[in-house]
């Protein structure tokens, strides 16, 4: 993605290609594939975890723990504690017995 992401902006910067054809075949030149893909689908299931969890703003981060402990976060503030919260819960506790152990 990043190799693409560049290969577009080093057109960008030149004579852009004016059409989707001269597009596909400038990027083939630089050793892009191209491959079609429908994007209904996946505009279809975002919108419906933005209808289903009633995100409204920008930016905005669902976490779902389980079916019944779904938290959104919104705004820079709540997203990095959301993160933060997201890591302890991601982080396995450390029994009492193996602290401090390994060191010589």
């Amino acid at each position: 993605a990043l190799h693409v992401r560049r290969e577009l902006f080093d057109l960008a910067k030149g004579s852009a290609p004016g059409s989707d054809a001269d597009l596909s075949a400038a990027l083939r030149a630089r050793h892009v594939s191209l491959t079609p893909h429908d994007e209904k689908p996946t505009f279809q299931a975002w919108n419906g975890i933005i209808r289903n969890y009633k995100v409204n703003s920008t930016p905005t981060m669902v976490v779902r723990y389980s079916p019944s402990d779904v938290r959104t976060f919104r705004g820079g503030m709540e997203i990095r504690q959301g993160l933060e919260q997201l890591r302890k819960a991601l982080t396995p506790a450390r029994s009492p017995g193996k602290a401090g152990r390994g060191k010589g």
